[in-house]
């Protein structure tokens, strides 16, 4: 856990990963995680529906759940970077925008994608971001496309 609402998940010390989520009025909430060899769901809710509280989302009714088990199951076990099934790249991703990065790009994060995939900033779109015109979509961002090669796979905690 890098970002956003999980990210007090790095004080465990593992690899660790998930996404929160929260109902409409908060009547439920959950965190859903993993490490490379565990996957635990917490779920937070009444039988019969109602407002679990203004500020019972995800991450305040959930998550403390999640670390708390996560944490005590894996004291004592090395921690074990993820493992990248054959056939998946990590493609480096401006995060700021969501688009393929740039070499001047200093906010980069890793995404995973299927080496047939092709990255068309014309198609991509960004939740939130404005509509720019299609004549100036492209530029400065190179079109990315991967080939399948199994020499230039990338694992988590190796220096590129």
């Amino acid at each position: 856990m890098q970002y956003g609402t999980g990210g007090r998940l790095r004080s465990i010390g593992k690899h660790l990963a998930g996404k929160t989520g929260t109902s409409n009025d908060t009547k439920d909430a959950w965190f859903v995680g993993f490490s490379p060899d565990l996957v635990v769901a917490v779920y937070v809710g009444f039988d019969e529906p109602r407002t679990l509280g203004r500020y019972e989302t995800g991450a305040a009714a959930a998550l403390p759940i999640f670390y708390d088990f996560m944490k005590e199951a894996l004291d004592g076990y090395p921690d074990v970077p993820f493992r990248i099934p054959s056939g998946i790249k990590l493609v480096r991703v401006n995060h700021e925008t969501g688009k393929p990065a740039t070499p001047n790009d200093t906010s980069v994060i890793w995404e995973a994608l299927k080496p047939e995939a092709v990255q068309r900033p014309v198609e991509q779109k960004v939740i939130g971001g404005d509509t720019p015109d299609e004549s100036t979509e492209t530029a400065g961002i190179p079109e990315i496309s991967y080939e399948n090669s199994s020499e230039d796979e990338i694992q988590f905690g190796t220096e590129y």
